[in-house]
């Protein structure tokens, strides 16, 4: 059986536009993308540190990250090793403006 559960801390879903062929876009890398989750993780845990899921040890664990594009913003998420119990950290970011979609935590 498997149970899932969410700690979202920010959504603004529909903010997001798609990117435009020749435009620039404030996220255009996986790697600048991971940069943005691990800081809105960062400032999630600093202002509600009850949520230890985003506290700095949780968030390392959850390494390597992952980013993928789709619909024009990132969603990043973590990678479990074998056996382990338990989600990792996640976030989607906007390519467009690079702003924070939401913030979640799957277990």
């Amino acid at each position: 059986m498997v149970i899932a559960e969410l700690v979202s801390i920010k959504s603004n879903a529909g903010a997001c536009q798609k990117p435009v062929a020749g435009k620039s876009v404030a996220v255009a890398t996986s790697a600048t993308a991971i940069v943005a989750a691990e800081e809105a993780w960062k400032s999630n845990f600093s202002k509600l540190p009850q949520h230890s899921v985003f506290s700095p040890e949780s968030v390392a664990q959850g390494e390597p990250y992952v980013a993928i594009l789709k619909d024009g913003a990132w969603h990043v998420f973590g990678t479990l090793t074998k056996g382990a119990i338990g989600g990792t950290p996640q976030a989607s970011i906007c390519a467009v403006v690079g702003s924070v979609l939401a913030t979640s935590h799957g277990q």
